[in-house]
């Protein structure tokens, strides 16, 4: 009973509060790649593309973005991460954000606002300089009181440069 009472109380929220992003005429499609062919990151960034360009040739399309894990979904990575010129005063237990791998487009596709800075650019893809765009909410937990444009935080030993702030987004529905 208390499990059904807090789905609905869930949904409930879900369908009628702030999602950070507008759903309506979204499509939405998942699909799973087979390791055997797109167990490389490289061959994982050929299909995106493809992907991408053949989705936006479709009629009635009007734009195109694809990410790892979509807003209001229930998997969301998780990943340590290290805050340059900032030391982690417990390193057993380093602070952790969840993230998406996103192409450009994204937050123009959902109608998710970048409150500071820019959104991705194609100019950020895997030649780019590494780059991340944060949500209000990781900025006030990772950056607090400071400007977090240009600041650098390490996911899987790999600098990312903040360029963006985002509007905070629904998580998980319940």
């Amino acid at each position: 009973l208390v499990a059904s009472g807090l789905s609905t109380l869930g949904a409930q929220r879900f369908l009628s509060g702030s999602q950070g992003f507008n759903p309506d005429g979204l499509l939405v499609m998942r699909a799973v790649l087979p390791e055997t062919r797109y167990g490389q990151p490289e061959a994982r960034r050929r299909f995106v593309d493809a992907a991408a360009v053949k989705l936006a040739e479709l009629p009635g399309v009007h734009a195109v973005a694809i990410a790892n894990v979509l807003p209001a979904m229930t998997s969301n990575p998780g990943r340590s991460i290290e805050i340059e010129g900032k030391p982690n005063p417990d390193p057993a237990n380093p602070p952790r954000i969840d993230y998406r791998t996103v192409t450009p487009g994204l937050f123009e596709t959902l109608q998710m606002p970048v409150v500071k800075g820019r959104s991705f650019s194609t100019a950020d893809g895997a030649d780019g300089d590494p780059v991340v765009i944060l949500s209000e909410s990781a900025v006030t937990r990772f950056f607090p009181g400071v400007d977090p444009l240009g600041r650098r935080l390490k996911l899987d030993d790999r600098w990312l440069t903040v360029v963006g702030v985002s509007g905070d987004v629904i998580h998980d529905w319940f």
